[in-house]
């Protein structure tokens, strides 16, 4: 079953997610992989800050989220600079 935080930042920012994560899983190599990964954390960085003041139970769960988000990112870059 897949859950959806109800955020109105995160909300807005999922259509920019899901075009960035659809290119990373289509992309053929690695280095493409990795320009829509710095992509990606790019765009988590900017929502990231968009929730920076905002003190609730939904914005935790979204930075976690968001957080998770970026990780995957980092593997992604990492798993680029071995490859090189």
């Amino acid at each position: 079953m897949h859950q959806q935080i109800v955020c109105p930042l995160c909300q807005k920012a999922e259509l920019d997610f899901s075009r960035i994560n659809e290119g990373i899983n289509r992309a053929a190599t690695l280095a493409e992989k990795a320009s829509h990964a710095r992509e990606l954390i790019q765009k988590v960085e900017s929502v990231l800050k968009e929730h920076e003041n905002v003190e609730s139970s939904l914005a935790e769960a979204c930075r976690a989220v968001l957080n998770l988000r970026k990780k995957a990112a980092e593997i992604v870059l990492k798993l680029e600079k071995v490859k090189r």
